[in-house]
Order: C-alpha cells, then structure tokens, then sequence
C-alpha cells in the first residue's frame, strides 16, 4: 500500500529518537498488492527506503500468495503478473546487495 510507505518511514525516524536505534524497516510490494506495483511504486519505495538510510535492511515483504490471491492466481496472466512482481523485486534486492524478506504460505 502507497501510504504505508511513508508510515515506515516515519516509524523508523520516530524509532530513532524514543527507542534509541533498535527499530529497522524494509520496503517491498506485498503479494496481495501486486497490481499496484509499477515504476512509480518502485520509485517511491526506493526513494523512501534511501531516506531511511541504515534503518533500512532489507527488500520486502514479498512473494507469491496463491491462497489469499486464489482466484487471481487461476488466470495464467494475472499469475504471470504475481511472478513478474516477485521477479523484479528480488532482482532489485540482489542488485542493491541486501537481503529479500519472502512472503511465503
């Protein structure tokens, strides 16, 4: 969800100043927001993700869930687009060099 981007973002920054550093966050397109995902999205998640600077550790929450997209993921094209958003997320991950947190069920 788009807005809660910017809720991350603020929680690690809050975080920072009353719990002394012991939160961190990550920033993805969860599996049951797939067709949200865009260039736009990754652009925003990115950029707050950036913002975050060591608080950020990791790519994610994402992954491919058939159960709670089931009748989604009968369409071979919509299946195809859930993978394809997976897919680009985890090379994100690997080009930045920092772990992929996977949904999985």
């Amino acid at each position: 969800e788009l807005e809660a981007i910017e809720d991350a973002r603020l929680i690690a920054e809050v975080s920072e100043q009353m719990l002394g550093g012991t939160v961190f966050c990550t920033f993805g397109c969860h599996p049951h927001n797939y067709t949200d995902y865009d260039d736009l999205m990754e652009q925003r998640l990115l950029a707050a993700f950036k913002a975050c600077g060591r608080k950020a550790v990791a790519w994610g929450e994402c992954g491919l869930d058939y159960y709670k997209n089931f009748y989604d993921a009968e369409y071979p094209e919509k299946r195809a687009c859930m993978v394809n958003v997976f897919a680009r997320q985890a090379r994100l991950a690997a080009s930045l060099g920092i772990p992929l947190v996977v949904h999985t069920r």
